[in-house]
């Protein structure tokens, strides 16, 4: 079965995205950053790092800039989505450009 390609905006607030691997975090993250999501403090994702604060357990509420742990989010009765189980093959539009593609020709 073919993973659906995740969209932050398909999403409301009562969302949140759980990352278990350190790649899993750095990826989603990266892709924060590529969409222009920010933490609530304007610090770009990528800037800071909040997984010790929550023994493995941190969940990302990306359509609100914060985060909580996965006991706190499941206990408030948010929606708790698997980085796993989406596809990330970003489509162009959702990958932020590079000087060459902005300012040089071909």
């Amino acid at each position: 079965m073919e993973k659906p390609l995740f969209n932050a905006d398909d999403y409301d607030d009562s969302f949140c995205m759980r990352c278990e691997t350190d790649e899993e975090h750095d990826a989603f993250c990266e892709y924060l950053d590529s969409i222009e999501r920010h933490w609530r403090s304007g610090h770009r994702y990528t800037e800071l790092d909040y997984r010790d604060h929550y023994n493995g357990t941190m969940v990302y509420y990306f359509n609100d800039g914060c985060r909580s742990s996965l006991c706190n989010a499941e206990a408030a009765g948010h929606t708790i989505l698997y980085y796993k189980d989406f596809s990330w093959d970003f489509q162009p539009e959702n990958v932020a450009l590079t000087f060459d593609q902005l300012f040089c020709d071909g």
